[in-house]
């Protein structure tokens, strides 16, 4: 599952962030998109659900997009 964390685990996505202001907007529109259960959707494997990294890529970057646009 993707779960927003300040602290790293194994198996998660790193973000690195140009600049560290971008650190509270990114790091919030992840915990919504998370809560929301918005990863579902991606989910494969039956016995281990993982999401692809690519799917993350694209979606993340979109709705962190929007979120910037919308604010």
């Amino acid at each position: 599952m993707i779960k927003p964390s300040k602290e790293l685990f194994t198996n998660s996505f790193v973000i690195l962030f140009p600049h560290p202001e971008d650190f509270d907007t990114i790091y919030l529109t992840a915990y919504a998109l998370w809560k929301t259960k918005f990863w579902h959707q991606f989910l494969i494997g039956s016995v281990i659900p993982f999401i692809r990294l690519q799917d993350v890529r694209k979606e993340f970057a979109s709705k962190v997009n929007q979120e910037i646009k919308d604010h």
